[in-house]
């Protein structure tokens, strides 16, 4: 859902972003950029205004709420990190975390912070010992908790 309950956003198997209203009109679809990766995560940013995309090739995408893409955000995968599985943004629209990993080796997962304003380096947050599933930020924004295919969830101090 949009921050203010009226839109919906949905990723589908074959990688199409739709936008719906809550009475289930498609307002928007968002295919042609993906051809060849696939969308793995779609959420609005807080003020509703835009959607920020994850991607099987490890980018980033910013689109309107229309379809057109406003950015492309840099990769900032360590090395050996290929894909992207989620994306999601602090209350504040200032920070991003990421999880990523390798197509064949769950188990290096790592949750990457970024400030969207490019003046701090992205922060890794290691301790799982399996896959990490979801990364979310608490409604202030300090704080990160991730679930893990290792059976934990873990708080963390942004």
């Amino acid at each position: 859902f949009s921050p203010d309950g009226n839109l919906i956003v949905t990723v589908s198997g074959i990688s199409i972003l739709r936008v719906w209203n809550t009475s289930g009109k498609m307002l928007a679809e968002i295919s042609d950029h993906y051809r060849r990766y696939s969308i793995r995560d779609a959420n609005f940013s807080p003020d509703g205004q835009c959607i920020f995309t994850s991607s099987s090739d490890g980018t980033i995408h910013v689109w309107d709420l229309f379809g057109n893409l406003l950015a492309e955000l840099p990769k900032q995968l360590p090395e050996g990190q290929s894909s992207l599985s989620k994306v999601s943004l602090s209350p504040d629209g200032q920070n991003l975390v990421m999880i990523s990993f390798q197509d064949n080796y769950f188990s290096t997962v790592r949750v990457w912070v970024s400030n969207l304003s490019g003046n701090q380096q992205p922060v890794e947050l290691i301790g799982h010992q399996g896959f990490v599933y979801s990364a979310s930020f608490s409604p202030d924004g300090k704080r990160i908790v991730t679930a893990s295919s290792d059976q934990t969830a873990r708080i963390w101090d942004l």
